[in-house]
């Protein structure tokens, strides 16, 4: 079947509609605009840690995405740390930043992401000590990295009730910037097709999407199972495909629609027999091209357009 969109009628979804007795979400990206959140939250805690490191740069939303396309930076926090790395060695050999970001990325891959980098950079004169002394991810709570992005993601209140200890910044967290895309109108119309079969594999962990989503996660979705990889063991992170597969297993579902807006998303789902793959991303971006060369069953611009490209009736002309 040939990649849906938008722009297709629903008079030629019906075959693929009805082949379907669940859904799946992805959170980020999706559900939620994370533009101002999860996003602000890798370009502020970057910027801090190099001020710390005595290094200039910065990383912007377009250095975000090369990372996200590459498929090994569905976290947040990984991604971070290895755009620190690059950073500091495109100094450290008085290269062009951007330039150098750019072959950085073309060296990471999906299955060791971070691990890609740092073994990239590995022989870069004094990279060493700059990996041991961020001491990320093994060193987690201890790793700069990891506290600054959380306490800053998270602010003073969801953080003690996250991690049981006292942030060290006051400010409100960016996590209060999150803008909460699908509605009660969606869900609905989703609910009314898959009843309780409605479930996430998000990045998140259970805190900070129900934090964010409130009722539509309490009203709307099977929480019981719904995987939150932040709060499960690293192995388990996209694109495993492990927690996708216990999730549809949970909801005894045949055949689940997975929506994810990520190259990692688009991975774990084509590993699962059971699971045909939504993307969501805009025409003209590259998302948009690795989605339909990727042989994704739908790619939209917005999870509001599921309702009618789900529909088993079909148009009136």
């Amino acid at each position: 079947m040939s990649t849906l969109d938008a722009t297709t009628t629903t008079s030629n979804n019906n075959d693929f509609a009805m082949s379907l007795d669940g859904i799946v979400f992805d959170c980020d990206g999706v559900l939620v605009d994370v533009t101002e959140s999860y996003s602000a939250t890798i370009i502020q805690t970057v910027k801090y840690v190099l001020d710390v490191l005595g290094v200039e740069g910065d990383v912007n939303h377009t250095i975000i995405d090369e990372f996200k396309s590459t498929g090994g930076f569905n976290d947040e926090i990984d991604l971070t740390y290895a755009a620190i790395l690059g950073i500091v060695a495109a100094n450290k050999m008085s290269f062009d930043v951007d330039k150098y970001m750019r072959k950085v990325i073309s060296n990471a891959d999906s299955t060791a992401g971070m691990r890609s980098v740092e073994h990239y950079l590995s022989n870069v004169d004094g990279m060493q000590d700059v990996i041991k002394q961020l001491d990320y991810p093994d060193g987690r709570a201890n790793s700069m990295v990891y506290r600054t992005f959380n306490e800053l993601f998270y602010g003073p209140v969801l953080y003690k009730e996250v991690f049981g200890v006292e942030s060290s910044r006051t400010n409100p967290g960016l996590i209060d910037s999150d803008v909460v895309i699908v509605n009660n109108s969606v869900m609905d119309a989703l609910r009314n097709k898959f009843g309780s079969k409605i479930s996430m594999v998000t990045g998140r962990g259970y805190a900070p999407a129900q934090y964010t989503l409130k009722h539509i996660m309490n009203e709307y979705f099977d929480v019981s199972c719904c995987k939150f990889l932040e709060d499960m063991p690293r192995k388990y992170a996209k694109p495993n495909p492990l927690p996708l597969t216990e999730a549809i297993n949970c909801m005894r579902c045949e055949k689940v629609l997975y929506v994810g807006d990520s190259v990692e998303d688009m991975l774990m789902a084509r590993g699962v027999d059971s699971a045909l793959f939504c993307g969501i991303a805009s025409k003209g971006t590259s998302r948009y091209d690795l989605f339909i060369k990727g042989g994704s069953t739908m790619v939209l611009d917005s999870v509001l357009e599921l309702p009618k490209m789900l529909s088993s009736k079909p148009d009136v002309k």
